[in-house]
């Protein structure tokens, strides 16, 4: 078996500034648009110095759309991104010209809203995010990163809790990537960024928290819509959502569904060298083509009913969950070849990744609304994962004619490297929490919270 570490390049660096009369202008909206089909590849905020930077970008044509209420639209030519860092010159923005004739008022949502104590990204503000996924939104949103294995930075800082709905969702690391992969972006109003959350969640966010928010409707009568997407690449891929809502009296119900088709593939090319030190000439050399394929069935769900008890009490119960089957196919080949690039032998590997994810979330909530404005929320909740995941992985080393490679130095036997992985995962969520909030005097608002969490993982490999 082959072992080896890839180190992806790091992706380039665009800042810039933008003014208006020699003035600063901050929560300007600088959005990074690809060139070749003038998607949206990144958004920022200028901060009160008017910068603004977008990080880790890939190689490519882009320009940029610098935008601020009162001011018109501005445009950068299109510039090239190879591999050094670029600073852009100072944008100067005019104002409008604030000449009325016939007014006519539409309700249009902005992109992004910089508020007090958050940044909130609309998702359906830009129509490039049809057929996304949630995690696909969350990588262009401001001052929000992710990189290859699914770690969420936010402002550059790790340890950020991702919430559903105000609520935790109690995964990390690659689980939670996948789950985020495998929500539909069309299943999703806003997405709440917090680098200095309220004392209404958790302590332990002290490096922010990334809140998605889910469509709800509460209108009278009956509601709904259906939103499909298709995206035609190599692999044919769909999206499929379904939200209603129907409320009559004290009652309304509601819910969404969403099933997801995704394809797609990996096509790697590796060339390494080796020495044994780095005053020595280079003595081995590896070839290595990887080919593999995946693909996903997700279907995720939320339903639930709100009672109104009165004006001011409401009660809400609600199910929510996701089924998933992911599979991964992968074949590999790699050449091996001594300091004169005669050929030694070839690696031969194939694994088979087969995933099966499910979980499910019960909520009882109760919101009460007191005097002189104050609310106390009570949220109980239970939450289960369960996935048995099994990854078959199989290494074969051949001499150049094709037979089975032996070290005779050992006078062992033909050994081909097999493993045959099966892993298993079940965790349960117990939690509690209560909320007080009392606005205050001159936009003061006092918060206290209590929460009790019991957590339940089965982990075997």
């Amino acid at each position: 078996m082959i072992a080896q570490n890839i180190y992806a390049q790091q992706g380039v660096t665009i800042s810039g500034s933008i003014h208006t009369s020699n003035k600063a202008v901050e929560a300007a909206s600088i959005s990074l648009m690809k060139a070749k089909d003038s998607s949206l590849a990144k958004l920022e905020l200028s901060d009160k110095e008017g910068k603004f930077e977008f990080n880790n970008i890939k190689p490519g044509n882009y320009f940029i759309k610098a935008e601020v209420v009162g001011y018109k639209k501005t445009f950068l030519p299109v510039f090239e991104v190879k591999s050094s860092n670029i600073h852009l010159d100072k944008i100067d923005l005019t104002e409008e010209q604030k000449q009325l004739a016939n007014v006519n008022v539409t309700a249009t949502r902005p992109l992004v809203e910089n508020k007090i104590d958050k940044t909130v990204v609309n998702v359906d503000a830009s129509q490039t995010n049809t057929g996304l996924s949630a995690l696909e939104v969350l990588e262009k949103s401001p001052g929000v990163t992710v990189d290859n294995d699914g770690n969420i930075k936010l402002k550059g800082k790790q340890g950020v809790i991702i919430m559903i709905d105000g609520k935790p969702a109690y995964l990390s690391g690659q689980d939670l990537a996948n789950y985020l992969r495998n929500m539909p972006a069309n299943q999703l109003d806003q997405i709440e960024l917090m680098t200095q959350p309220s004392a209404k969640y958790d302590a332990s966010g002290n490096s922010g928290i990334i809140n998605f928010k889910t469509k709800k409707n509460k209108n009278n009568g009956f509601n709904g819509s259906f939103t499909t997407s298709a995206i035609f690449a190599k692999y044919f891929k769909n999206t499929n959502s379904f939200n209603f809502n129907w409320r009559h009296g004290k009652i309304n119900l509601f819910g969404n569904f969403g099933y997801s088709a995704w394809k797609g593939f990996n096509d790697i090319y590796i060339n390494r060298s080796f020495r044994t030190s780095k005053n020595e000439p280079f003595n081995k050399y590896y070839e290595q083509h990887t080919y593999g394929r995946f693909s996903d069935y997700p279907f995720d769900f939320k339903a639930g009913a709100d009672y109104f008890i009165s004006d001011k009490t409401t009660l809400t119960f609600t199910v929510n969950g996701l089924a998933d089957n992911q599979k991964f196919y992968s074949n590999s080949r790699s050449n091996i070849y001594d300091s004169m690039k005669n050929f030694l032998q070839y690696n031969d590997a194939v694994s088979n990744n087969y995933t099966p994810w499910t979980n499910v979330g019960f909520d009882f909530a109760l919101q009460k609304k007191l005097k002189k404005g104050a609310e106390l929320d009570l949220d109980a909740d239970y939450i289960f994962y369960h996935t048995n995941g099994r990854d078959p992985s199989q290494n074969y080393l051949y001499n150049p004619n094709g037979t089975l490679y032996v070290d005779t130095s050992l006078n062992a036997q033909p050994n081909p490297y097999l493993l045959n992985a099966n892993l298993p995962a079940h965790i349960d969520i117990y939690s509690f929490k209560a909320d007080y909030s009392l606005p205050l005097k001159d936009n003061f608002t006092f918060e206290a919270v209590i929460k009790s969490s019991y957590v339940k993982t089965d982990n075997d490999a």
